[in-house]
């Protein structure tokens, strides 16, 4: 195989273990308009992730803002974790009966959505997998929540757990 080849391959390759093995879902459209939701007070603390897989994301503090927006703040990071910010806004909605939070980056244009459960005192996420038109449909909030929506009824749409504890 030619160096060039080689060089052409294995990004393309990375990209798509990437896309199959989940990453956070990062969009230039929200979920629902920024602020239009309560907060979901159950979110509030600090919380430890309990995976052995917590490459990414491993201490993040949730704060309110407001009424309608969290101040989140990634205390500690793992090795893997690729975004530029630290701090984020966050918001959260509701589509097919299921709870998400979507964030930006401070100094960002993109928004990180991911569905959420609480319970006491743990959290579970989960990346959100487009599998109906993909990110390439995406192309409004309105659409973003279509997709969404359509992915749910698939098995996969989510994926890629990660649990936190609040301490």
């Amino acid at each position: 195989m030619t160096r060039t080849l080689k060089f052409l391959i294995l990004p393309t390759l990375f990209l798509g273990l990437m896309f199959i093995y989940g990453c956070p879902l990062d969009m230039n459209f929200p979920p629902d308009k920024p602020g239009s939701k309560h907060i979901d007070e159950a979110l509030l603390g600090t919380w430890h992730c309990v995976n052995d897989t917590c490459n990414d994301l491993q201490v993040v503090l949730v704060e309110k803002e407001d009424d309608y927006t969290y101040a989140i703040e990634v205390k500690e990071k793992g090795e893997d974790y690729m975004v530029d910010a630290v701090t984020f806004s966050g918001y959260v909605t509701e589509i097919d009966g299921k709870k998400f939070l979507y964030a930006r980056g401070n100094e960002m244009d993109t928004y990180f959505t991911y569905h959420y459960q609480v319970s006491g005192k743990k959290l579970s996420i989960y990346d959100v997998g487009l599998l109906v038109g993909g990110k390439e449909a995406v192309t409004s909030t309105e659409a973003f929540r279509a997709e969404i929506s359509a992915s749910l009824k698939k098995e996969d749409c989510l994926r890629e757990r990660l649990d936190f504890v609040r301490k």
